[in-house]
């Protein structure tokens, strides 16, 4: 059955608050959020960092850079997981059938962290191979926790919004206007199955396109890698998915098994009411409609949909106003309770 779900980042820094919004939108699969507003070790890298294993970052005058012993921005991120977990527990209790972990995944931590003499990590693949594999043990381990505080299933989304570039050799180095090597399909997926073997059949990768998000050479090599990547799931924009190349791509990775999370519940609000100004719900059947319409696109027949697809917000949804998400969230469930009752007629 088509499910909603969030990815992870939100706005606001109120825990608390968002925790108990989550219980009441969220239906069955609420998220751990990520609320990178309240600042260092907040942010989806500090997040990542505080649940990989052996892994010590601080703080550094551009970015997290890994250092001989975890500082004070690391601890900042570990205090942070914790008191959400907690939180999360108060607000959720056993309730929840689904619990979704976001992570950020190793080629975006790689092209985000710098190794200690002000190099970013993906310039060196030993570095790299060390980041998948504390992440993938960190990650175990977390999902672990969850398991036990919830009682529920797990299943893990890692965004890498950089992964186009890297793939493209479009990350910048450490001297401004130089750009690192570009990583091919099979070094990119043997990083990520070292996360999915952690983790088993329950990860999504979430992306932002199958193309660099600017001038520079087009990479097939990222659409390679994810169908090698031992992911169950691709996530991206629905508004990404377009040209007969998008299509054709999405349209393998789908033939190949994967199912899609499309980000289709508008990050920003469309209207207010008229009396009261509070953001109106976005419509569940004109984002059921855009899903059934991409489908068909797609050229998989209907009858399939309810089992292949999941919808979850569009990319930037942390930077809405924290009253949208409420709405935003009742608006996509209620969308993907459409699709599962009502398919063939949208």
């Amino acid at each position: 059955m088509t499910a909603f779900h969030g990815l992870g980042p939100l706005p606001g820094a109120d825990i608390r608050a968002t925790a108990e919004v989550l219980a009441g939108e969220a239906g069955d699969t609420p998220h751990l959020p990520i609320l990178a507003d309240r600042g260092i070790g907040a942010d989806p890298i500090g997040r990542t960092a505080a649940i990989c294993a052996d892994l010590n970052l601080d703080a550094g005058p551009r970015s997290w850079r890994v250092a001989d012993k975890g500082g004070r921005a690391e601890s900042i991120a570990a205090d942070h997981l914790q008191r959400d977990l907690d939180v999360c527990e108060e607000f959720w209790g056993t309730a929840p059938d689904k619990i979704i972990v976001p992570v950020t995944g190793p080629w975006t931590l790689a092209a985000s962290i710098e190794l200690p003499g002000g190099h970013r990590m993906l310039t060196d693949r030993g570095a790299v191979a060390y980041l998948a594999a504390s992440l993938a043990e960190g990650l175990a381990n977390h999902v672990a926790e969850i398991t036990r505080r919830f009682g529920a299933d797990v299943s893990v989304v890692m965004h890498e919004p950089a992964a186009a570039q890297v793939t493209a050799g479009l990350v910048e180095g450490a001297v401004p206007g130089t750009l690192l090597r570009p990583v091919g399909y099979r070094e990119l997926a043997e990083q990520w199955r070292t996360v999915t073997g952690a983790t088993g059949p329950s990860l999504a990768i979430a992306v932002p396109g199958l193309v660099a998000p600017h001038p520079g050479p087009t990479p097939p090599s990222l659409e390679k890698a994810l169908l090698e990547s031992g992911a169950r799931a691709v996530a991206m924009p629905i508004g990404a998915i377009r040209g007969s190349g998008m299509l054709d791509g999405v349209g393998r990775l789908r033939a190949a098994g994967l199912d899609l999370i499309l980000g289709v519940v508008p990050a920003v609000p469309e209207a207010t009411d008229e009396h009261s100004g509070a953001y109106l719900e976005p419509s569940a059947r004109g984002i059921a409609e855009r899903v059934a319409r991409l489908w068909d696109e797609l050229s998989f027949p209907r009858i399939d949909l309810v089992d292949h697809v999941d919808v979850t917000v569009d990319r930037g949804v942390s930077a809405a106003p924290v009253d949208w998400v409420a709405p935003a969230y009742a608006g996509g469930r209620r969308a993907a309770e459409l699709i599962s009752r009502a398919a063939g007629d949208l």
